[in-house]
């Protein structure tokens, strides 16, 4: 590190010249105003208005569609219409198309992952009859302790019932079984 510039330029009172400053002296005011760009950010590129796949018009647009479905389903539900009537309403379902459109071509692969996120959280595994049956006597089985530990004999507080190894051996046992 030792006679060379400072990185981001911390902790620079004022630069000494390096050993070999002598040669490259031609090059130091060159050297000099590319610091200072550096030093002064002008060097970063800018982001652009859109995202990387998508230009400043098109993120106006998809800006623009979001806050008129808003409006469009806010006027429909006050006009009597429900939740399943709005959705399948033409004007709307236009807009919802091009704006999932131009969410696709902003984020490739977005909406695939949306729905299969979706399904997957939708499906719950069926339990058969005996697991649903061990799971009743188990959520019994909690019930009764948890009124005896907070009960005359015990006393504990719902903190110290929540903190006992045989409630949390019951509870994970339970969350093992109800997966």
């Amino acid at each position: 590190m030792k006679d060379q510039e400072p990185k981001n330029g911390h902790f620079c009172i004022s630069q000494a010249p390096p050993a070999g400053a002598a040669a490259a002296a031609d090059d130091a005011p060159a050297e000099e105003a590319a610091g200072a760009d550096k030093k002064s950010g002008k060097d970063k590129p800018k982001k652009s208005g859109g995202a990387a796949g998508i230009s400043a018009a098109e993120r106006k647009e998809l800006d623009s569609l979001k806050d008129d479905i808003i409006k469009k389903k806010k006027e429909l539900k006050e006009g009597g219409m429900s939740g399943g009537q709005i959705n399948k309403d033409a004007a709307i379902t236009g807009m919802v198309a091009r704006m999932n459109e131009l969410k696709e071509k902003e984020n490739p692969g977005c909406l695939e992952a949306a729905k299969s996120e979706k399904k997957d959280s939708g499906k719950k595994k069926k339990m058969s009859k005996e697991q649903e049956a061990e799971v009743g006597d188990l959520e019994k089985e909690i019930e009764e302790y948890r009124t005896k530990l907070a009960g005359p004999e015990f006393k504990y507080s719902k903190k110290e019932i929540a903190a006992d190894p045989d409630m949390q051996d019951m509870l994970k046992k339970l969350k093992d079984i109800s997966k």
